[in-house]
This record gives structure tokens, C-alpha cells and sequence, in this order.
């Protein structure tokens, strides 16, 4: 490295960093140096080092630092480098360069160091005069002002050819400032000095420590003397476990009259001659010994229930007193799981969901969920406990949930039931076949909203949103059902609920292996539930992906832009309040009055699909063939429609003949002016006339253009509408008819 780069490099350092060192500046060339020298030799190394030190001293920055720094540096870097053995010259570069380094980063914190040690021997009121500059004394002062303490300066800096005071007046003030000075630090002259400052700091940090330990123990007196008055008036007291042998005794005694009353129940079936009235009777009397086993078996459980608290406060021994009254189990759950009750005390009815009864429990009515747990499918007791736990905390404030009650297990708790309160529900998909209004369709997508938002908010991930999980109450509300607690939410989102149109609600990130299940694939499921009440008898068509093509499908563009954003654009799916908050929930649809007497849409899917839906769906090679086709007079008069008062009549189709049959008689005059003509006489009178106009227009069968079988054959001028009218008009020489502007303007439920 030459003379010049030498003093290029070191002064681009000292530009590019105007607070660098030159000390610093000169320690970082000199490893530059190292780190491209071709030396050969430890010898010639050394020299080239001293030399590029010579160089960097007849630069303008300090003499001293840098020729210091530069003595120190090679010192530090050949330290015992003669007992170091090497096979070459470039192994030792290394060596010498990470030492270099080393070298830099103690010396780079030097400044700080200095600061954090000096700082502390400048008091408050102490005026410093300083000239020139220096990093070190900056730093000093800065670490000064960051520890509050107050102090003058003075610049003495006589750039310029002038200071900013007169000589007398700047040498008196310095008197005097010097004389309080050595006033002030009398003491520390002393020989004593050291001594003194060690023992004040030794008696100033054992008093800190004594303050310490006073605060402390002031605290734990507190403490403690709350402690005695709670414990105190418990010292003497034992727990009283007579009313719970009371309870005990009493459910005991019910229980054995169940038992007996059951039995005259059998007896009284299988006796043919038994009278109705009395099996009857017996029936009545089991359902009132059941109510009262019901209440008893609530008394013990608030009993035990208090009595667990009690023991967390006051008798902690009575968890290992009374292990077989359940107490830790009652702590851990809050009285959750219910130890005592059996199936056979309740009276259970099926419902449509199965796994699920109906039941009355103390008089309430109530539902009973069943569960396997403990198996290889299903989760052991303790995970399904928990998620049941979880569940309650999060549903306990939401009335679109279920509230769960208790849980019990029966069979060497194998099978368990989760008790629900009771809101009569019906199912969803009998409902929605009753035809659901718009009003009524929004009201159960916004309450599905709400239940949705519940769970997510406490991070609980349904897993199973689909029609089998959703209940109709008769005030018009929806039920969210609650998942299947002893699966895992991998295992909930296997199993696909597939509906009666065939549409399966599975999230496609699930079933391609993207995703493990997540927030975004229950609002996946929701956006499926709002497709199937939209369209729940008509086959919905999907693209190869997994997801539903929803452009051939004829539908409000509020509900169309939701459904969008819930099926069809997983980046940017929509989360539960975003959906809570579009356009359609806030609207308040009204029904169409052309549309009261039928509120149903599902026959809207096949009236107004685009043409490439129409194209890529069409085979003409499933025709039948001509031949086939017999010849007759069809008519569809208002025998055949007797809502219609006019007729249409179709020309027969000889064996042979490639053409269409042509509308011969169409008599729209037919309508008596004095009958009341409803809205759909208008529709079919249009609708016959576009009919006659476009048969009218078609080629013969020979001539008419053939489709290709698949998508990847179909070529550019089939993928869109202006190519399928260019290849129209080129077949028909250009004598094509425009669609009428009517088709724009039927209504969605009518029908061609």
C-alpha cells in the first residue's frame, strides 16, 4: 500500500466520521493495511506497520494519539506472537487482524468509560473553563448534564483574536471560583482523603440497605396482621359436614325409591292386564322423584361448591380429609364437572341433531350432548374438560351459544355429557325449506355473525360451522351448537358436513394441506352457510381450486360482494366484525313486491347464467340424435298452464330434417281484458315472443358451430362474448338479431 492510499483511506475515515478519533481513524487504516499487505515475512510486516505510522503522523490531526495509539496497537497484536507456530504467512494475517479488531472494539468504548468514571467529580455550581476541543471533555460533560448536575462553562477559545469578556474581569471571577474551590476540597487533600470518601460510601450504602429492609418488613407486618384477623375467628371453628351427610342421606333415600318405582314401571309394561291409569301413575310418581333427586343432587353440588372455596381460604387440610368428595376437581373447574349424576336420572327424548337429548333437570328443561372421550379418536378427560371449561368462560355472555351447565361421566368415564341450557331449536335445514324470507335470511347470517365474533374474540375456533350445527328457535333466532369438545381441531375440520345439493363445507386451504385450521376457515364455513340458505336445492358450481364460482350465480350484489369476501378471496377474507360491519348486514332488505308470494331465489341460478357458463357446460355430443325425435304437435295452452291465457304452439320436427322447430302459432291476443292478468301473463308474453325470436334465428343443426370438450381446447374467440358473436355472425352471414333490452329486466325469480 503506497504512501497516498495510505492518507487517502485514513482521511476519508475522518471525514466520513467527523466524531472519530484520530487514534481511532489510525488503528483502523492500520488494519486495512494488514488485511491487504502481501508481505511474506513477520518481518516485513512489522516495518510496513511502523511506516504506515510515520506516514499517518505528518497528517494535520494529533501527533501524539495517533503515534501512541499506533505503538499500543503493535504491541497488543504481536503479543507472544515468537511461541506461535503457523504453516504460513496468511494464517498469521489472520491472526494479527482479529487481534487488531479486538484491539479497536476496547479501544472504541474508551471515551464512554472515561465519561461514566469523570463525570462524578463535577459537582453542582462548579463553572469549568475549557479551550480548544476535546472529545473526551465533551463526553464528560454530556454524562455531567444526564446526571442533573448544574454547572457553568466557560469557552477560552481565542479564535478570532477576541475572548468573550475582558481579561480583569474573566481573571477575578477566576479568583474567586478558585478560592471556593479549594475551599470546597480542602479535605481531599488530606491523606485521609480515600480513607474518608471509603467509609462515607460504606455508611451511605449500609443506611440504603437498612431503608430497604425497614420498608420491607413494614409491608410483611401488613401482611400478616390481615392474615391473623382473617385466621383468628377460624382458629376454634371446625367445617360442618352434617348438612352435607343430611344431603347425602336424603339423595340415598330418593335414589332407592327410583330404583323401586322403575321397577313397578317394567312390572306394570310387561303385565298385559295392568291398567293404564295406574301405569300412568307410576310414570308421574318417577318424574316427581327424579325432580326432587334433581334439586338434592343441586343442594350437594352448592354445598360442595362452598365448602371447596372454603377450603382454599380457611381448611386446606380438607383436600386430602375428604379426597372422595371431588374438592380439587371442584376448585380446578368451578364446579363444572358434576360427580353423582347418572343417564337414568333423567327422561331423555331424541332431537334431529344426533348425540343429543332433551331432558328436564330439576324442572328446567335442558339439552344432554354426548361424547366419547378417552380413546384413540377422541380426547382424553382432562383436554375435554378443559375445553368445555374454555368454552363456558368464553359463551357465558353470548345468547346466540348454547350456556353449558355441567358436565358428568358415565361407563368408567368413557362416555360424558355436557348439560346445556334449554332453548327449544329446530333445525335449520327443515327451516330453510320452508322457503326463509330475506328479512328472516339476515337476521340468522348477522346472529351466526355474532356468535362467530364470541368465539374468536376469547380464541376459540369452532371448527364445525355447517347446517347439522345450527339450530332455529321459534322467536327467530339461531343457536350455534356447540363443537365436538372431544376432538381435536385438526380432527373437526376432517370431518366434511356435505348438505343435500351436494355442496361440502370444507375449507380448501384445509383439504390442500395450506393451513391447519384458523379463524379465517370458520368464516370460510360461514360464507358456505350463506351460500346454502341462498341456494340450498340447486348444485353450486366450484372452480378446480375448491372454490364456488359465484359469477354464475344470480344474486343481490350486497350478498354477492359479502360472499366474495368470505369465499372467494382467502388473502383478505373477511374476520367477524368486518362482516358484522358490510353493507349487507346494515341494510335493511326489503322483500320485492313482484316477489311476496315466493321469497325463494333457488330458481334464480338457472334463468340468467352468463354465456361461458352456458359454453362450458353445454355437450352437444349429449343430444339425441334426430332420429329419435318423433314427430307430434305440442301445444302449451291454458289447458296445459291454466294460470296463462294465451298459447304457444311448436311446428313438429320431421324424422331427418337438421333444423329447430318453429313457433307457428303464438296468440298474445288471447288475454281477456277482463280478467285480472297478473304480473306473470306480462313475462310470459314477453317471454314467448324472445323465444319465437330466437328460434327464428338459428342455423340448421349441420351448420351450428361444435364446442370443444374441454377448457384447454376452447379458443380465443369462445372465451369471450364479442368472439362467440363474431363465430355466430360468420356462420349466419352477419343475420343475427340483438337480444332484447327486456332480458336485462326481468326479475330474478322469474323463470323463461
Amino acid at each position: 500500500m503506497e504512501k497516498q492510499d495510505i492518507l487517502t483511506y485514513f482521511t476519508n475515515l475522518t471525514n466520513n466520521e467527523p466524531d472519530l478519533a484520530a487514534a481511532v481513524a489510525a488503528i483502523k487504516t492500520l488494519i486495512h493495511l494488514l488485511e491487504i499487505s502481501k508481505v511474506e515475512t513477520v518481518q516485513e510486516m512489522r516495518e510496513s506497520l511502523k511506516e504506515a505510522i510515520n506516514i499517518l503522523t505528518e497528517t494535520d490531526s494529533s501527533t501524539t494519539s495517533i503515534s501512541s495509539a499506533g505503538e499500543l496497537f503493535l504491541r497488543f497484536i504481536s503479543l507472544k506472537l515468537t511461541s506461535l507456530e503457523y504453516s504460513n504467512i496468511q494464517e498469521l494475517k489472520k491472526l494479527l487482524v482479529e487481534r487488531g479488531n479486538l484491539f479497536l472494539d476496547k479501544v472504541a468504548g474508551s471515551r464512554q468509560k472515561i465519561g461514566k468514571v469523570t463525570h462524578p467529580f463535577i459537582r453542582d455550581g462548579t463553572t469549568i473553563l475549557t479551550n480548544s476541543k476535546s472529545r473526551v471533555v465533551l463526553q464528560v460533560l454530556k454524562e455531567a448534564a444526564e446526571a442533573k448536575k448544574r454547572f457553568n462553562m466557560m469557552n477560552l477559545d481565542s479564535k478570532g483574536g477576541s475572548l468573550t469578556m475582558p481579561w480583569d474581569e474573566m481573571l477575578n471571577r477566576y479568583a474567586q471560583l478558585l478560592q471556593q474551590e479549594i475551599l470546597c476540597t480542602d479535605l481531599e487533600q488530606t491523606g485521609d482523603a480515600s480513607l474518608i470518601a471509603a467509609v462515607i460510601k460504606a455508611i451511605v450504602k449500609e443506611l440504603s440497605n437498612e431503608m430497604k429492609n425497614i420498608k420491607h418488613f413494614k409491608k410483611l407486618i401488613g401482611e400478616f396482621t390481615g392474615y391473623k384477623e382473617g385466621i383468628e375467628p377460624w382458629l376454634t371453628v371446625n367445617p360442618n359436614t352434617e348438612e352435607l351427610n343430611q344431603i347425602k342421606k336424603t339423595i340415598r333415600g330418593l335414589k332407592s325409591k327410583l330404583r323401586h318405582k322403575d321397577a313397578d314401571r317394567q312390572d306394570l309394561e310387561e303385565a298385559r292386564d295392568s291398567g293404564e291409569e295406574e301405569l300412568t301413575e307410576v310414570k308421574s310418581e318417577i318424574q316427581s322423584l327424579k325432580s326432587d333427586l334433581h334439586k338434592a343432587l343441586l343442594n350437594q353440588e352448592k354445598f360442595l361448591l362452598d365448602l371447596a372455596k372454603a377450603t382454599t381460604n380457611h381448611f386446606p387440610e380438607l383436600i386430602s380429609q375428604f379426597e372422595d368428595l371431588g374438592i380439587k376437581s371442584l376448585l380446578v373447574y368451578d364446579g363444572l364437572v358434576t360427580a353423582g349424576r347418572e343417564l337414568e336420572y333423567y327422561t331423555l327424548s331424541t332431537t334431529w341433531k344426533e348425540g343429543m337429548y332433551s331432558s328436564q333437570f330439576a324442572g328446567n328443561p335442558v339439552y344432554l350432548q354426548e361424547y366419547m372421550v378417552g380413546d384413540a379418536d377422541h380426547l382424553d378427560k382432562e383436554l375435554f374438560i378443559k375445553n368445555v371449561s374454555r368454552y363456558k368462560e368464553v359463551t357465558c355472555n353470548c345468547p346466540q351459544l348454547p350456556q353449558v351447565q355441567s358436565i358428568f361421566f358415565v361407563k368408567n368415564e368413557r362416555l360424558a355429557y355436557v348439560q346445556v341450557e334449554h332453548q327449544e331449536v329446530m333445525c335449520l335445514q327443515e327451516i330453510v325449506k320452508a322457503q326463509l324470507d330475506i328479512q328472516l335470511r339476515q337476521k340468522i347470517i348477522e346472529n351466526l355473525g355474532k356468535s362467530i365474533q364470541c368465539l374468536h374474540e376469547g380464541h376459540i375456533i369452532h371448527g364445525e360451522i355447517n347446517p347439522s350445527n345450527i339450530g332455529y328457535t321459534a322467536e327467530g333466532d339461531i343457536v350455534l351448537l356447540c363443537p365436538d369438545f372431544s376432538k381435536s381441531l385438526e380432527d373437526r375440520l376432517k370431518k366434511a358436513f356435505l348438505a343435500e345439493n351436494g355442496l361440502c363445507f370444507r375449507c380448501p386451504e384445509v383439504a390442500c394441506g395450506r393451513s391447519a385450521g384458523t379463524k379465517s376457515t370458520d368464516m370460510y364455513c360461514l360464507g358456505l352457510v350463506i351460500l346454502w340458505l341462498y341456494f340450498p336445492s340447486i348444485s353450486i358450481p366450484f372452480k378446480a381450486d375448491g372454490y364456488p364460482r359465484l359469477n354464475d350465480l344470480q344474486m343481490d350484489p350486497q350478498i354477492s360482494s359479502l360472499l366474495y369476501n368470505l369465499l372467494c378471496n382467502p388473502d383478505s377474507r373477511y374476520r367477524a366484525n368486518q362482516m358484522l360491519d358490510c353493507e349487507y348486514i346494515k341494510a335493511k332488505m326489503a322483500i320485492p313486491a313482484s316477489n311476496k308470494s315466493d321469497t325463494s331465489t333457488d330458481e334464480t341460478f338457472s334463468t340468467t347464467t352468463s354465456v361461458c357458463s352456458v359454453i362450458e357446460n353445454f355437450n352437444v355430443n349429449a343430444l339425441p340424435p334426430c332420429e329419435d325425435v318423433q314427430p307430434n304437435q305440442e301445444t302449451f295452452s291454458e289447458e296445459t298452464f291454466p294460470p296463462a291465457h294465451a298459447t304457444v304452439t311448436m311446428s313438429s320436427v320431421p324424422v331427418g330434417e337438421d333444423s329447430f322447430p318453429e313457433v307457428s302459432q303464438f296468440n298474445p291476443n288471447e288475454f281477456d281484458s277482463n280478467q285480472n292478468n297478473s304480473a306473470d301473463d306480462g313475462i310470459f308474453v314477453n317471454n314467448a315472443q324472445m323465444l319465437a325470436n330466437c328460434i327464428s334465428q338459428l342455423p340448421p343443426l349441420s351448420e351450428m358451430p361444435r364446442l370443444p370438450e374441454s377448457d384447454t381446447d376452447l379458443t380465443e374467440s369462445y372465451q369471450t362474448p364479442e368472439g362467440l358473436v363474431e363465430e355466430a355472425e360468420e356462420k349466419t352471414g352477419g343475420n343475427i338479431s340483438p337480444i332484447p333490452d327486456e332480458v336485462d329486466e326481468l326479475d330474478n325469480s322469474e323463470t323463461c
